[in-house]
């Protein structure tokens, strides 16, 4: 017993020095691979008044999207950060924001999933603090870049947008809810 005993030690010992030096090989790579890894810094601060919820460049990367839960899409200046436009006009947060293919409109999407209860008033009827129910505004907004008008306000789901996105030739987007629909909205009609 006492010989298994120290066979098993010697076992487990030379397990355990294996064991480190297969961990200090792979530290070794790892420091191999990210020494000729490059540390990036960030280069711009855009700031919204709330959380910025998403990001994307422009085609030609040019211009960067935000869209934040301040209601407000935000194109800036991917160079300089300089704010070159702001996009107004939600009731509720926004969720989402992309540039269309040819780059001339961008949607947005809101939908904060704020469901507020009323209470009754004396009389019986609902009473919301607010001034009534709501999630977001459940709408998906199509703007022109060159303007900053409002080109279409697409309604029609009945539940918190999950998702929106303009499809490869831009005539047409696709949304998503929570209320268990997708639907293709035309942008010509």
């Amino acid at each position: 017993i006492g010989v298994s005993a120290l066979g098993i030690v010697a076992v487990f010992q030379q397990w355990q020095e294996t064991n480190a030096a297969l961990l200090l090989t792979q530290q070794k790579v790892r420091d191999e691979v990210t020494a000729h890894a490059p540390v990036l810094k960030h280069r711009l601060l855009m700031q919204h008044d709330q959380a910025v919820v998403s990001v994307q460049f422009s085609k030609d990367g040019s211009k960067l999207l935000t869209a934040s839960q301040d209601k407000t899409a935000r194109i800036w200046d991917s160079f300089t950060g300089e704010q070159l436009q702001i996009f107004q006009g939600h009731d509720g947060v926004l969720s989402w924001a992309e540039f269309s293919p040819d780059g001339a409109k961008i949607l947005t999407v809101s939908s904060d999933n704020t469901a507020y209860q009323p209470f009754l008033n004396p009389i019986g009827q609902p009473v919301y603090a607010d001034g009534g129910p709501r999630y977001g505004d459940q709408s998906v907004r199509v703007w022109s870049i060159k303007d900053g008008s409002t080109q279409a306000i697409l309604k029609g789901h009945t539940n918190q947008l999950t998702s929106a996105h303009f499809s490869p030739d831009g005539k047409h987007i696709v949304s998503s809810s929570h209320d268990r629909t997708a639907k293709i909205w035309d942008l010509k009609t």
